[in-house]
């Protein structure tokens, strides 16, 4: 059997959006709300998306978990927040660099 390795849990893309607006909150890119399903099963087609693998897969969540990998392997992964926080930040320093 394979390893997960991933976050100790799953993190909605709202909930990323709210932590990086926490620390950064004139960021006018990110969303501030959820996003209903009715525009993503509208719009869908526009961006490739089926209505037949909209309906199998908007909203739908799953559980992973990482504690085969922190005890058998001896993995310590970086707070979700730390990590998000960085990658935020170097994008930010990728782009005024172009």
């Amino acid at each position: 059997m394979g390893y997960i390795v991933a976050a100790e849990t799953m993190t909605s893309f709202h909930e990323m959006a709210r932590i990086i607006l926490a620390r950064n909150p004139r960021d006018l890119r990110l969303p501030r709300t959820r996003l209903p399903h009715w525009p993503v099963r509208i719009l869908g087609s526009s961006f490739g998306l089926t209505q037949d693998y909209i309906r199998k897969h908007l909203g739908i969540r799953f559980r992973v978990e990482n504690s085969r990998s922190v005890h058998e392997l001896g993995l310590t992964y970086r707070p979700l927040e730390e990590t998000l926080l960085d990658h935020y930040e170097s994008r930010r320093a990728h782009r005024r660099h172009r």
